[in-house]
């Protein structure tokens, strides 16, 4: 089974799949991601290996101009500029887009 196999399966089952392994305990308080992450443990993929970062984007600037954005956006929002914390807004949102698009799924 591979973790795409996984993300398809409902919570309801991928809990009866945790709940056949005897240490797991807990499963039923778990939410999906929590479930389908001790899963994989238990079945030895590799759940952060199917991510990868596109060459010629650096994450870490990126999230350092969303953090920019949304500080000179909450300033001009208490100055009362609400034209000017719209548009900062906006350009925080077109970026986190970027650094989502940049972000390649592997199977």
């Amino acid at each position: 089974m591979e973790l795409k196999d996984l993300e398809k399966l409902t919570v309801v089952k991928l809990r009866e799949m945790a709940m056949e392994y005897e240490d797991i305990t807990g499963v039923s308080a778990m939410n999906k991601d929590q479930v389908i992450d001790v899963l994989c443990e238990k079945l030895g993929i590799d759940r952060h290996a199917h991510i990868v970062v596109v060459k010629g984007v650096d994450k870490g600037t990126l999230k350092k101009m969303i953090r920019e954005f949304k500080g000179q956006a909450a300033e001009a929002l208490a100055g009362g500029d609400k034209a000017a914390a719209r548009v900062l807004r906006r350009r925080a949102h077109h970026t986190k887009r970027k650094l989502r698009k940049s972000l390649v799924k592997v199977d």
